[in-house]
């Protein structure tokens, strides 16, 4: 990402929102009724105080770092560790963060990245600056087998993961699905595939094309997405490829703008809801620059039915 970067959209999308530094937290108290937003964030890359920051201006970490969302969601989409220098500390965070929403009511979903997938499979490749790669795969598989580290979640009929799913794998993972009595649809997708990881992080058997280094759900880029009409039925909100935006061609949303010092230093996160996704986001130290879409705006295909979104 070049530096001349500017946060606010192109035209001829709609204008950004003036920029101002109201934060989510502070227009979620002036509607304490409403439901709450979905926060989704992409990867962190062992960047904490990028994390620190970006959650509390969504609202769910106060000053002491203790979770203050409430009943909120938070869906981090993988890729917490590598590059960056306090990996340890971004996991420990997000773990303990888990805890806390749990006991408000809350939810904190932590997804798999290929990052993470490596260091599980001991694999030393993603482990720069940390200091025991082998005692970090041996957590996250038991954070895995646990339920703690997922490999996908759904928000509102979205796909969230953190690489994408090609057509022949979805194709794969529908078929699965319904074999193992998880049905049809988006949260069936989301179930089998979660079960895929609990059921490798105790076997150790990474083998399942979910996890293939070329073609798998953790490995995919972004570009490959928006060029398939396939991958495009099911709308899927991804991390692994930094973009400039979010909002690519229909059905695809990328939410790595590149958050860690390592990466581009840029802060942002969505927020969805069941009718729109608003873009926050901001450079370090600048302002903080927000972008809202209609959800119906960002997947055509919403019009059909389930069956024929996810019909081959």
């Amino acid at each position: 990402m070049s530096e001349s970067f500017d946060l606010a959209p192109k035209s001829p999308r709609p204008r950004a929102q003036t920029p101002r530094r109201t934060s989510e937290r502070a227009r979620r108290s002036q509607s304490p009724s409403a439901p709450l937003p979905t926060i989704i964030l992409g990867d962190v890359h062992g960047d904490l105080d990028g994390l620190v920051e970006t959650l509390q201006h969504a609202g769910l970490l106060d000053s002491r770092r203790r979770w203050c969302g409430g009943r909120g969601r938070l869906v981090q989409l993988g890729d917490c560790v590598d590059r960056g220098r306090h990996s340890i500390e971004v996991l420990d965070l997000l773990r303990r963060l888990q805890d806390e929403a749990a006991r408000d009511g809350g939810e904190v979903v932590r997804l798999l990245g290929n990052h993470e997938l490596e260091l599980m499979r001991d694999c030393d490749a993603y482990a720069r600056n940390l200091p025991s790669p082998r005692r970090v795969g041996a957590r996250l598989r038991d954070e895995a087998a646990e339920g703690r580290l997922h490999a996908a979640a759904e928000v509102h009929g979205w796909l969230c993961l953190h690489g994408g799913l090609q057509p022949a794998l979805g194709r794969q993972l529908r078929v699965e699905a319904r074999e193992a009595g998880h049905g049809k649809g988006t949260r069936a997708l989301v179930a089998h595939a979660n079960q895929l990881l609990r059921a490798a992080a105790v076997t150790r058997d990474f083998s399942h094309a979910y996890f293939d280094r070329d073609e798998g759900a953790l490995w995919t880029y972004a570009h490959d997405l928006v060029a398939s009409a396939g991958a495009r039925r099911i709308p899927q909100i991804v991390g692994h490829s930094v973009n400039h935006s979010p909002f690519g061609r229909d059905g695809i949303l990328t939410a790595d703008q590149g958050l860690s010092y390592a990466m581009c230093g840029v802060r942002s996160y969505l927020s969805m809801d069941a009718d729109s996704v608003r873009w926050t986001a901001s450079r370090q130290g600048g302002p903080w620059l927000r972008e809202t879409r209609a959800l119906a705006d960002l997947w055509v295909h919403r019009m059909t039915t389930t069956s024929e979104a996810h019909a081959a």
